[in-house]
């Protein structure tokens, strides 16, 4: 009342688990971008001999893969494709295993591949179909009676969907822990995905070029053998033609004579 001051009252919020997850997302964000660079300016060289040797859309998934499970923070994370035709789960990529864990893991996925219809839950199937990313809680029916070798309690799975088609999904997991899922992560492993599926898309679209170029090369090769052929032949049997056309011209000849 007489104008000094007496006291004071400060009021502190702790923002940084806030400000960790901005500057995780900020750091994702201008990762998926460098990564994107690379994708679109990388050598098409480099990526003819990668897809010649298998190991275009496997390499550029494994790097995908190693970044997003570094800026979410999960335990596991892996890519799979979706063969159109068959709906066999075909692997692309795992991070978060142990080597020996790994090894098992593509031998068991290789050897006895699944299909997208196995699941124990159809309609999760139709919700991917639908550009749904799932939290997948292991712990309940109908998946708590179902194998689970790394004690995975909650998974997310986002599709890879390219128009109305589902190429293939991304699962990630952090191991028996609970997780609340925030909109900054979904959004994140919707992007993660999303660059996921360009580099499906673009290996496919780059091998089916290299094989038009060669298909249109070995055209070309055949035509040219064949000219050549044409003209080696024609001029190997230029001699006998004649030959035989002269002996046909006298046969004919001395025919019409004796009928006289």
């Amino acid at each position: 009342a007489e104008g000094r001051i007496t006291g004071a009252i400060a009021i502190a919020r702790d923002v940084s688990e806030r400000r960790q997850l901005e500057q995780r997302t900020h750091l994702a964000l201008e990762a998926l971008l460098k990564m994107a660079k690379v994708m679109v300016q990388g050598s098409d060289t480099d990526a003819l001999l990668s897809i010649e040797t298998g190991g275009s859309t496997r390499e550029v998934m494994q790097r995908l893969a190693d970044l997003a499970r570094e800026v979410l923070g999960c335990s596991r994370l892996s890519f799979s494709r979706i063969e159109p035709e068959t709906e066999v789960l075909r692997p692309l990529a795992v991070v978060g295993l142990s080597r020996e864990q790994e090894q098992r893991w593509w031998q068991e996925q290789e050897q006895q591949p699944g299909r997208l219809s196995d699941g124990p839950d159809p309609s999760l199937v139709e919700r991917l179909r639908t550009d749904e990313i799932l939290e997948v809680d292991l712990t309940l029916p109908p998946y708590a009676d179902l194998p689970n070798p790394y004690g995975i309690s909650q998974m997310l799975v986002a599709p890879l969907i390219l128009g109305t088609h589902l190429l293939g999904f991304l699962s990630l997991d952090y191991g028996g822990l609970t997780h609340d899922y925030t909109e900054e992560e979904i959004a994140l492993v919707r992007a993660v995905a999303r660059l996921a599926t360009l580099v499906m898309e673009r290996d496919r679209l780059f091998t089916e070029t290299t094989f038009a170029q060669a298909n249109a090369l070995a055209a070309v090769e055949a035509r040219h053998r064949m000219d050549t052929f044409l003209g080696i032949a024609s001029h190997e049997l230029k001699t006998p033609l004649t030959t035989i056309k002269g002996n046909l011209q006298l046969a004919h000849r001395r025919i019409a004579a004796a009928l006289r």
